[in-house]
């Protein structure tokens, strides 16, 4: 059987956090010097790069509508670090360790905010719930209630505990449950298209965080627990797998951010521009047709001009003669040159960068129906109205393809509101 190389970068960052995992496992055999440099130096270093990273993929999104949640995930990922850096400094410092560290205060912490990240984002995306993720939530939850009852109820009735140290170590089997429930919905979510593209390293890595979480309190518990064994692997892969997603992203987006604004026509022979700058423009229809004239015309008077649409970039060059104008393919489809409707970070980053780096431009965007299918409304709509106060603000142009049949009256008000709807 022939093997395909991933083409997208789902497809390698899948790959690369298998990989990860198989080239994490020879550790298991480590000596308990090589277990403790694991442990004490490398998984904090990478849980410090992971938390860099973080704060980098914040930085490329900060100018979209949903910059929000990064910083919750940049304040997530450092304190997550500051525990990691925070625990071998206590080992080195102390001959007696306390049970309860400031370690454990940072990683609470973490876990706080990025189960409460989970919780919002699923209750925000939520959708009928198929009987296939309904049925996947009691397959996990027969045995992790098993887990649970013998972590916690171990942990509530020792008598070699404080309270504190109690309420600590329950809260993790606790919290890792909650967030592994979220990952199911997540990861179904994100399979129909309706979560943007980093919520696969999310979900990958906490994958693998929360498991090693919930071995760490099973074989503590039992007694059976030694440092640089499979939780302390399951540790390390969740922040390498999480730092090379993060990274995979940024270079990503960094493609489509860098795109080149130029001009079809020289302006010497251009002809005078007869559409506003600071303007969002409307053309109803399903097709589009009347859009595409409309942009031609505009191009055609020396306006640098971006087509983000759901044909094909190939068919809209070969139709209109294009050769210069960045054409890029909103589609879900694993191809170059393409912007998955669900990834809206994406989508404003790149038009917004385009702006930014250009002098006259102009932007055709074909597909608001789509936006709306694999997000929703008020999603979609939110975008749109964060691009008209970036048209205004840089002094750009902005129109929009609409199909009237799919929206209702309220909606097609609401997305028209402060544009000039063309004929």
């Amino acid at each position: 059987m022939r093997f395909a190389l991933p083409r997208t970068t789902r497809g390698w960052f899948l790959v690369a956090a298998v990989l990860v995992f198989a080239a994490s496992m020879p550790l298991l055999w480590a000596n308990d010097e090589q277990a403790e440099f694991m442990a004490n130096v490398v998984t904090p270093a990478i849980s410090v790069l992971a938390a860099i990273l973080s704060f980098s993929l914040y930085w490329t999104n900060r100018k979209t509508p949903f910059r929000r949640i990064g910083v919750f995930f940049v304040i997530a990922f450092a304190f997550l670090a500051a525990g990691w850096i925070a625990w071998p400094i206590y080992h080195q410092l102390m001959d007696d360790v306390p049970p309860v560290t400031l370690a454990d205060a940072f990683w609470l912490a973490g876990y706080v905010i990025i189960a409460s990240v989970l919780a919002t984002t699923v209750l925000k995306t939520w959708t009928r719930i198929p009987n296939s993720v309904l049925a996947a939530e009691l397959a996990f939850w027969i045995p992790m209630s098993v887990m649970l009852e013998f972590t916690v109820y171990t942990t509530a009735k020792s008598t070699d505990i404080t309270a504190i140290e109690k309420v600590v170590y329950s809260m993790y089997p606790i919290l890792d449950s909650i967030m592994l429930t979220l990952l199911i919905v997540l990861v179904w979510l994100y399979k129909r298209g309706r979560l943007e593209d980093y919520w696969l390293s999310i979900s990958v890595s906490m994958l693998f965080l929360t498991v090693g979480d919930l071995l760490y309190a099973f074989t503590t518990a039992s007694g059976e627990y030694s440092i640089g064994s499979l939780p302390d692997i399951l540790y390390l892969c969740a922040y390498t797998v999480v730092a090379m997603g993060f990274a995979m992203i940024i270079r990503s987006r960094q493609r489509f951010s860098s795109i080149t604004p130029e001009p079809e026509r020289m302006l010497d022979d251009a002809r005078p521009i007869t559409l506003e700058a600071k303007k969002t423009y409307i053309v109803w229809g399903s097709d589009g047709k009347r859009a595409y004239e409309i942009m031609m015309e505009a191009l055609d008077t020396g306006l640098e001009g971006l087509i983000i649409a759901r044909k094909h970039p190939n068919t809209i060059r070969e139709q209109y003669g294009l050769k210069k104008t960045a054409t890029l393919w909103l589609s879900t489809t694993a191809s170059q040159n393409v912007i998955n409707p669900a990834n809206f970070g994406i989508l404003t980053d790149t038009i917004i960068r385009f702006i930014e780096r250009g002098s006259n431009t102009i932007v055709l965007l074909d597909g608001f129906e789509s936006l709306v299918t694999y997000n929703d409304f008020r999603k979609a709509l939110l975008v749109i109205d964060h691009l008209k106060d970036v048209i205004i603000y840089r002094k750009s142009r902005l129109i929009l393809v609409l199909d009237r049949i799919t929206l209702t009256d309220k909606e097609a008000a609401l997305v028209e509101k402060g544009t000039t709807v063309l004929t």
